[in-house]
């Protein structure tokens, strides 16, 4: 009897430091989390504000560049540019909405115009999408020439140089690839439409 106490005392002894070291594993999460609990809580809005912005940042930063190559952002983003030329116009004047005072109005937003034209085709030549190139020359085009008519002729300067960067831009996605036979026949209604010999003699100036 008095052995198998003995038996039952040892095991309990050998037990002892497990259960010890067990109940500390548990304790620790829960340690950690009031700890971390703690820190946040301290934390001020500054930081917190800096912190998410640092997330924003990196996730931005894994994402791969939508511009360079999505076609249908570029022209929506580019129409969305016309729609704003548009609507600072100030219509409620009883003179022409196309006069000197109205394009003053326009210019910032049409030579914003002009530039997204500029680098949106830019983007696409350095990415050597040549058919998504061509693809955006034929909106692009299109938005141009819904743009306003100036009484100034000197005021149309921007819509023409719009006209010569695109030019320049189907000439040079035409260096690489050839379009389908619709296509093709597009691009030669668009320039023929809107004038082709004066958009190339102001291209090639």
């Amino acid at each position: 009897m008095m052995h198998m106490e003995l038996k039952m005392l040892n095991l309990s002894l050998s037990l002892a430091p497990l259960d010890s070291v067990e109940t500390h594993h548990r304790s620790t999460p829960m340690s950690q989390s009031e700890d971390v609990q703690v820190k946040e809580a301290s934390l001020s809005q500054q930081q917190v504000v800096q912190f998410i912005q640092s997330i924003m940042l990196h996730q931005k930063q894994q994402e791969p560049t939508v511009t360079c190559s999505d076609v249908k952002v570029l022209l929506e983003e580019l129409h969305l540019k016309k729609t704003i030329v548009y609507r600072s116009i100030p219509y409620s004047r009883l003179g022409s909405n196309r006069d000197a005072h109205c394009y003053r109005k326009a210019y910032p937003h049409l030579l914003a115009f002009k530039r997204f034209c500029q680098e949106g085709g830019r983007l696409l030549l350095q990415d050597q999408r040549w058919e998504e190139a061509l693809e955006f020359t034929l909106g692009a085009w299109w938005c141009t020439a819904s743009l306003p008519q100036w009484e100034v002729a000197g005021h149309n300067v921007l819509r023409e140089q719009c006209y010569g960067t695109l030019a320049d831009l189907c000439t040079t996605a035409l260096r690489h690839h050839r379009p389908h036979y619709s296509q093709a026949l597009e691009l030669f209604r668009r320039y023929t439409t809107h004038g082709p010999i004066k958009v190339l003699s102001f291209s090639g100036s």
